[in-house]
């Protein structure tokens, strides 16, 4: 991670909603609330929810709570559908009510209020569940292949051992460790009411849950099939790499191979003809055997070239050697 402290999610705004909220409503605030210290109690609040697309994980919202209806319209104007934003980039600290809110809830020992922030999507399970047949319905009874795996008399055991909602979903558990893959959506859902309702450990069920989020949703399939491109496109480049080594490889084997055997071509000749008649037996090559080893984009390869590998001939001693088989010849 290139900087631990910048933002990695863009949200995107996928609609608002706007509600009136007056006192003695159940989800109007108590009086006794953080906000209203060194103020009035107002006799109304307005909600603005701003509900968005937050990257690639599950959805969540933006809570605003204004005192009146034309505030509330000016920050859902500020927030139009469509618009995408850094994490961190809303102005929500600066509306009425806001200033000082951490301070107060510090005060007031209720820390518990950001809670709400994390938004999960705790329905998931029981929409898995019943998508996979293990519950009849949403919080309803055991379906029918929990009841086959199991048999009615065990069931009954584990209800009478552990009470009918303990024991609801310790079943449901153990279908799904006896019969379903440990990735697989139904079992993590299972997994989930098992932390949840049976072991009453939210922290594990937390875990769980963003898993099970990652998996419905595909982001799972996603990041696989990303890491099976990453993949294929090292093997490709690899490949790409070892091919070029070996055509450099040949291209220098023919190179030395043409100009040994046409010696008196080029040999004994000025530097800039002596590049001449290479280049010429490099071009003949190409067209005889349609290889373009000493082609690239239709054109010859530079002088650097063919100069450079002239010296590495003159280097390795072969020409000498040439020489030599010439005049044990004669």
């Amino acid at each position: 991670m290139k900087n631990p402290l910048a933002p990695n999610r863009e949200k995107t705004v996928t609609g608002h909603a706007i509600s009136r909220v007056e006192r003695g409503d159940p989800r109007y605030p108590s009086d006794a609330d953080p906000m209203f210290e060194g103020g009035p109690i107002p006799d109304e609040l307005w909600y603005v929810s701003i509900r968005c697309r937050n990257g690639s994980a599950p959805p969540d919202s933006l809570l605003h709570i204004v005192s009146s209806e034309q505030e509330a319209q000016q920050c859902a104007q500020k927030y139009p559908v469509g618009r995408v934003f850094a994490d961190g980039e809303t102005d929500i600290d600066k509306l009425p009510f806001m200033r000082d809110f951490f301070r107060k809830i510090l005060d007031r020992n209720a820390l518990s209020v950001f809670s709400v922030g994390i938004d999960p999507d705790t329905s998931l399970p029981g929409k898995v569940v019943v998508e996979a047949g293990i519950e009849d319905s949403f919080l309803g009874p055991l379906g029918t292949k929990v009841i086959e795996a199991l048999g009615n008399g065990w069931i009954d055991e584990i209800y009478a051992r552990y009470g009918p909602v303990s024991g609801h979903y310790l079943a449901m558990f153990e279908y799904a460790w006896s019969q379903l893959p440990r990735s697989s959506a139904a079992y993590l859902a299972c997994q989930y009411y098992l932390q949840a309702e049976v072991l009453d450990d939210m922290h594990a069920a937390g875990y769980i849950l963003r898993d099970l989020e990652i998996i419905y949703h595909g982001h799972e399939a996603s990041i696989k099939r990303d890491r099976d491109y990453v993949a294929r496109q090292a093997e490709r480049s690899a490949r790409a790499v070892e091919a070029s080594a070996q055509k450099k490889a040949r291209r220098k084997e023919v190179f030395e191979a043409a100009a040994l055997t046409h010696l008196t071509k080029w040999l004994g000749k000025s530097e800039k003809s002596q590049l001449r008649a290479l280049k010429s037996l490099a071009q003949n090559f190409d067209n005889e055997s349609g290889e373009d080893l000493f082609l690239h984009g239709g054109r010859l390869l530079s002088n650097r070239w063919f100069q450079e590998a002239l010296s590495s001939l003159r280097q390795s001693g072969k020409i000498e050697a040439k020489l030599a088989e010439f005049t044990q010849g004669k």
